[in-house]
């Protein structure tokens, strides 16, 4: 019995990570590009798995190519100039901190959740 309390009190935590970690993310990566310096991260859940995409200050937008929840880290791959960029990141209520990792090098990356406009 204590087993299954355990148990649902765990999927109960991942449900409220993911919830915390949906949503629309002012985000800046340090010593990135100047194209890639600032962008808006827009994590969503569609047909119960999580989807997202960057879109930085020049229009560009990118999709990711995974996004998941492992370790109470968010994780998300994405192809940037032929290259695949990976990003893990941990969320505590509104603040996203991480690393971006690319071909060359670690990157910090710090992100705000924005505000829902109603």
């Amino acid at each position: 019995m204590l087993l299954v309390f355990v148990f649902q009190n765990q999927l109960s935590f991942a449900g409220d990570k993911k919830t915390e970690m949906i949503g629309s993310w002012k985000c800046e990566v340090a010593n990135a590009p100047s194209e890639y310096l600032q962008s808006t991260i827009i994590i969503s859940e569609k047909e119960g798995k999580l989807t997202g995409k960057a879109m930085f200050s020049s229009g560009e937008e990118i999709l990711f190519d995974t996004v998941e929840i492992v370790d109470d880290q968010l994780r998300v791959t994405l192809n940037v100039d032929y290259n695949t960029i990976r990003i893990n990141t941990r969320v505590e209520k509104e603040k996203m901190t991480g690393s971006v990792f690319t071909p060359d090098r670690e990157l910090v990356l710090v992100a705000t959740k924005l505000k829902e406009k109603k």
